[in-house]
């Protein structure tokens, strides 16, 4: 199916836009939209497209323009099925041979879903036979336990330049949070609400906690002895691994026993059975087939070292018809050594080989005997692959998949566009606030003499203690956030310094700059604008492509129709029926 750059702009305002067609005016001949050389498309095409889109589903009000975009878009398809019709691949040796690969393979597959796939079948009483016959050896369940956990870490704080001190100081943060959710956990605040909430795992943290069960020996050794010495119920100690700290909640206990033969189960032992089964069927019709066969070995070149064969003479027949030529079979035969780890093959390993690797021309023979050559099926499969070719070839010129941009265009497009590749929050500041500039100046000189920025936060930040714990880290910030005195003097410190007081509306404040982004290097910016420059010159091309496949072609479309395509606009809010009432 024809995608072209009208289809994205589509598919991207059915992301805002509903579409809902008027069914009473689109009737026999009236509903005609539009004719290419002579060929219609109706309302009930737009309509066709717009569910293929999705866009009946959407929400919305329905762009004025974009019914014409989805007609523009269908008549581009039907512009390349008629260029694809009144093209001749019929002298195109090198297709033609492709196509004769292609309905060979086809008919083969037609002919093994008949004969092999269709005879194979696996009952109830199948799956339950080999459940019961394997139980032990393959459905065997060892003892499990169900837990959810808590995990409590602390990013190391890259402005400390000591591995050693920097790592002390996250742990000893970390004790502290353990500390603080241990009393929680004490008063007997909710464990799952908690693994919500301070939980660093993301994996588990919105499944509440849950790690679902697991034997003996599936987790870190830390961690496993803890949880399996857990009663049900029962919350553990702070465990410490190599992740961090842990809470753990036993949740449940599986003893050992055997896997329940469940829906998922059976769909399983039946897939499985169903592959053996069809293996089986499969084997049997080959060797079937090959038992029939009559194969004509020329013995006196097979019997001969392949170095002293001259030219390229046969070595098998099959059936009178299929020839194998000793060219060929030289250059396959020691992918079979190697298999069967043969240093020499004999007359008999040669034989062999050929009956092995003869079995495609067996398997041809046996569909066109059988019919599935000339079937209906691959006629139509035959017709539906040349067509699909031929649009292929039409719509390849759409597109220039050699380009690659050169640096010259890239380091242009990187000084013309200097706004995509400044960082958009450049700066990860953490502040303290103040009422007494006084304060601040004595609580700086405490951080200077080693004092913890943080732990001075928490101590000194106006407010409860949860809102200190978060308000004081600002993370990644913009100068359009924050008063422009701020972020100037935030963005003068080096990383890991913090500022003299600083005034601004809400108090003084002391500031820690933790890392700054400076703005993408041309090197470091070359991928996305490779990409953009690709995809600004496959737009050209796409424009180009789509003039030259109208060029010539008698397009009428019925304006007056598509104005009276009834459309179903959304529902207004409450501000937009008072914007209305006001004028605005």
């Amino acid at each position: 199916m024809l995608k072209t750059k009208v289809i994205v702009g589509v598919v991207f305002l059915g992301l805002a836009y509903g579409l809902a067609w008027s069914q009473t005016k689109t009737s026999g001949t009236s509903n005609v939209v539009a004719t290419i050389n002579g060929e219609k498309i109706t309302a009930t095409d737009l309509q066709n497209k717009a569910k293929e889109l999705q866009l009946d589903k959407a929400l919305g009000q329905l762009d004025a323009g974009l019914e014409n975009k989805i007609l523009q878009d269908l008549i581009n398809e039907k512009l390349v099925e008629q260029k694809a019709r009144k093209m001749n691949l019929k002298t195109d040796k090198q297709f033609q041979n492709q196509l004769k690969e292609h309905l060979t393979s086809f008919a083969l597959r037609k002919m093994y879903q008949d004969l092999v796939t269709n005879h194979v079948s696996v009952t109830d009483l199948d799956i339950v036979a080999y459940y019961e016959e394997n139980k032990e050896k393959m459905f065997k369940q060892s003892e499990e336990i169900r837990a959810s956990h808590i995990l409590i870490n602390v990013e190391e704080d890259t402005g400390i330049k000591n591995e050693k001190k920097r790592a002390q100081k996250a742990d000893q943060e970390a004790r502290k949070r353990v500390k603080e959710l241990q009393k929680r956990i004490k008063k007997g605040e909710d464990f799952v609400e908690l693994a919500k909430r301070f939980s660093k795992d993301n994996a588990t943290r919105e499944k509440e906690g849950d790690l679902g069960y697991f034997p003996r020996g599936k987790m870190v050794a830390e961690f496993d002895e803890a949880a399996w010495n857990l009663e049900i119920g029962e919350i553990s100690q702070p465990v410490k691994t190599a992740f961090g700290y842990h809470f753990i909640l036993l949740v449940d206990k599986r003893p050992e026993g055997h896997q329940p033969l469940d829906e998922k189960l059976s769909e399983a032992i039946q897939s499985r059975l169903k592959r053996e089964n069809e293996q089986k069927r499969s084997n049997a019709f080959m060797d079937s087939l090959q038992g029939a066969a009559a194969y004509l070995f020329n013995e006196k070149v097979l019997s001969q070292p392949e170095t002293l064969v001259a030219g390229n003479p046969w070595v098998l027949i099959v059936n009178k018809k299929d020839t194998i030529k000793f060219q060929d079979f030289k250059k396959e035969l020691p992918g079979y050594l190697f298999q069967r780890k043969l240093a020499v093959a004999t007359l008999d390993d040669k034989k062999e080989f050929l009956k092995v690797w003869s079995r495609n021309l067996v398997l041809k023979q046996a569909a066109l005997k059988l019919g599935y050559l000339v079937a209906k099926e691959t006629k139509e499969e035959a017709a539906k692959y040349t067509t699909n070719e031929a649009k292929r070839r039409v719509m390849e010129r759409k597109g220039d998949a050699n380009y690659q941009p050169t640096e010259v265009e890239m380091r242009k497009y990187y000084d013309t566009h200097p706004e995509k590749y400044a960082a958009a929050n450049p700066l990860h500041i953490q502040h303290i606030i103040f009422s007494d500039s006084l304060q601040a100046a004595g609580v700086r000189k405490k951080i200077l003499a080693g004092a913890d920025f943080k732990e001075m936060a928490l101590q000194y930040y106006p407010g409860d203690e949860e809102i200190r714990e978060v308000a004081y880290d600002l993370g990644y910030i913009s100068g359009e956030e924050f008063p422009p005195g701020f972020f100037k003097a935030a963005w003068k410190l080096k990383n890991g310094e913090v500022s003299h007081p600083l005034k601004t509306s809400w108090g003084y404040h002391l500031i820690k700059l933790i890392d700054k982004k400076e703005k993408l290097s041309f090197e470091q910016a070359s991928p996305e604008i490779r990409k953009a420059l690709i995809e600004q010159k496959n737009d050209q091309v796409q424009k180009q492509w789509e003039r030259n496949l109208r060029q010539g072609a008698n397009i009428w479309i019925n304006q007056k129709l598509l104005k009276t395509l009834a459309l179903e606009p959304k529902a207004q809010t409450a501000e937009e029926k008072n914007k209305a009432g006001s004028g605005e």
